[in-house]
């Protein structure tokens, strides 16, 4: 059957652009309708699946005889459904192969996918004819596959799923994951946590189909409560020892659970995530990585990045597989013993809709007591999505920015004013009461954010006195020009120059370290620091990410030069007319273009 469906998909690459839709869905019927739906074994199939045989890739699939191949083995298709139908199979997978068989033209495709594309910022149009129970590849390290775990000794879990205005095929496509890829006996319930959605494909037509998943049932808020309120609400319903979180456009992969709870059992003061892998936005295609290097990090602006473990610390990372400590987690999806989430005060309910609880309670699980962990032979995909197309009641921008003042008030310490030196305008915006925060902090005698910088994160770059040789602008006086990064966006930043401005510019707000001689600007998910990889005179610096090996990135203080180490050149502002750049020139103490001042400039190197 495998071998049937496969060749369709493949054919249908070079077909009408409907033919691919009904060829992934019958592949996906197909894979369905070959396994017996009495639910997975207890104990997960460690060794994976043998690819499903596909044509020779050498074979042209326009040629006649693959052609009638195709079709004979579509009609197979097709007759299998129908006996299918006629034998009341389950009809969850039915409605995405009906969808996908149904014609459309091309404006009316279009239409579909546009409004699709509104409502979600993901394409529902290609979500909507994949299987609810679709295969995808096990993305684990080859390690993982041949562990196993005392099932039987495990804690089972609640998995909460909140959800808004969700598309009902990524919404119902995680909770099959859950059920098809899960030890029954792990799974307490699952808990579809309705933040009163508007959609009526939410509403009744949901509430019949939860009544045939197993171990499943909505919980619905009776005004709209926000992410992190309907995650505690969740937390408070469930009935499992466990916790599992997760977003509403999720596919957890095999063998995902046993890992996470594994941990928990041992230690129940430690916070597990699993490695997220990605789902595409537009093709919805899974794919992930089975080496694992990157951890949870937070920026200065109090942001959620990724950032790879240190050179030194791949280095002494002997275990594949081992789990991964973190600084701070995404927070859609984790799993936590339910009385301890309780205990360390769960969320801050004083935070509005969604937005710096992620770091709040990463913060607050180190600083308190716990740890937090990835966990290599845990995955689960996730739709990755620029924007969220849902509404903040207050604005998006003052209830995130509102949120993240409780954060650095409860939790950083003195290392707020960092914060709030990048965000000034942050100030205005208030806390809101935190006193009830302050003290649940007091009351689990929780360590401060020195500690968690000097323990947790300790290649944190700290722009304090301490750490740095200089701050702010770097300014070159003759031409009235100040390096600058040219964009607030990590991906787009560059090695410029501009004038000077009279106020705070986050573009021209650098830093030069002490350690390791960067100069470093720190973006909204994460650092890039100018770097020169020429040895010639005329050539340009970039902004590169920052990398805590000196070489490239290593910059001397030689007077009101900027000299780079390994190739003696200095950084000199080059204008000519409209045209303005950096360059790297033989260092010449007579030539003023050569000759940088930071605003803040506390001591020599």
């Amino acid at each position: 059957m495998l071998k049937v469906a496969s060749r369709l998909l493949l054919g249908a690459r070079r077909t009408r652009l409907s033919t691919i839709w009904i060829a992934l869905a019958v592949l996906l019927i197909l894979w369905h309708l070959s396994t017996k739906r009495t639910g997975p074994p207890e104990l997960p199939p460690w060794k994976p699946l043998p690819p499903p045989r596909v044509l020779p890739l050498g074979d042209d699939l326009r040629e006649d005889h693959i052609q009638h191949q195709l079709r004979e083995e579509m009609d197979e298709s097709l007759r299998l459904l129908d006996r299918a139908r006629s034998e009341q199979k389950t009809t969850t997978i039915d409605k995405e192969l009906q969808l996908s068989t149904k014609k459309l033209s091309n404006e009316e495709e279009k239409r579909e996918y546009d409004i699709g594309w509104g409502k979600n910022n993901f394409n529902q149009f290609i979500s909507d004819r994949i299987s609810l129970h679709r295969p995808i590849r096990d993305t684990r390290h080859e390690l993982c596959r041949d562990r196993t775990y005392p099932v039987n000794e495990l804690p089972d879990t609640t998995v909460v799923i909140p959800f808004h205005n969700e598309a009902r095929t990524t919404l119902l496509r995680t909770v099959w994951s859950i059920l098809d890829r899960s030890p029954p006996s792990l799974i307490n319930e699952i808990l579809l946590v309705d933040d009163a959605s508007t959609m009526d494909h939410l509403k009744e037509p949901l509430d019949n189909e939860v009544k045939d998943i197993p171990k499943t049932r909505i919980l619905r808020l009776p005004e709209r409560s926000g992410l992190i309120r309907a995650k505690v609400y969740g937390a408070t319903e469930a009935k499992g020892k466990v916790v599992t979180f997760l977003d509403s456009h999720c596919e957890c992969n095999v063998g995902w659970l046993e890992p996470l709870l594994e941990r928990i059992h041992h230690d129940r003061t430690v916070v597990v995530t699993p490695v997220i892998d990605n789902i595409d936005k537009k093709t919805f295609q899974y794919t992930g990585s089975s080496i694992v290097r990157t951890r949870g990090i937070f920026t200065w602006p109090l942001t959620f990045s990724w950032l790879d473990l240190p050179w030194y610390e791949q280095e002494k990372r002997k275990d594949p597989i081992a789990p991964l400590l973190s600084p701070t987690m995404a927070g859609g999806l984790f799993s936590i013993e339910r009385d301890y989430f309780f205990e360390i005060g769960s969320y801050d309910m004083g935070m509005d809709v969604w937005g710096g609880e992620n770091l709040e309670i990463s913060f607050r699980i180190w600083q308190c007591g716990g740890s937090l962990e990835f966990i290599p032979c845990s995955r689960v995909g996730h739709v990755y999505r620029d924007f969220h197309p849902y509404k903040f009641p207050s604005g998006a921008g003052q209830t995130i920015n509102k949120n993240l003042n409780r954060v650095a008030e409860v939790w950083l310490d003195e290392y707020k004013e960092i914060y709030y030196e990048i965000r000034p305008h942050h100030r205005d915006l208030g806390t809101g009461d935190i006193s009830e925060r302050l003290a649940l902090r007091e009351r689990l005698q929780c360590k401060p954010f020195k500690w968690y910088l000097e323990n947790v994160f300790p290649d944190m770059v700290i722009p304090n006195k301490e750490h740095l040789l200089g701050k702010g602008p770097i300014k070159n006086a003759f031409t009235n020009m100040c390096i600058d990064s040219l964009s607030p966006k990590e991906v787009d930043m560059k090695a410029g120059l501009y004038p000077c401005t009279n106020g705070f510019s986050e573009n021209q707000m650098f830093y030069y370290t002490k350690q390791h001689r960067e100069l470093r600007r720190e973006g909204n998910f994460g650092s890039r620091c100018i770097d020169f990889a020429g040895n010639a005179q005329g050539q340009s610096p970039s902004m590169y990410g920052c990398h805590l090996m000196h070489g490239n990135q290593e910059w001397l203080r030689d007077g009101k030069h900027l000299v780079h180490a390994p190739s003696k050149l200095c950084l000199e502002a080059s204008v000519n007319g409209n045209e303005r750049k950096l360059v790297m020139s033989i260092c010449d103490s007579s030539n003023p273009k050569q000759d940088w001042q930071f605003k803040s400039f506390e001591q020599s190197s």
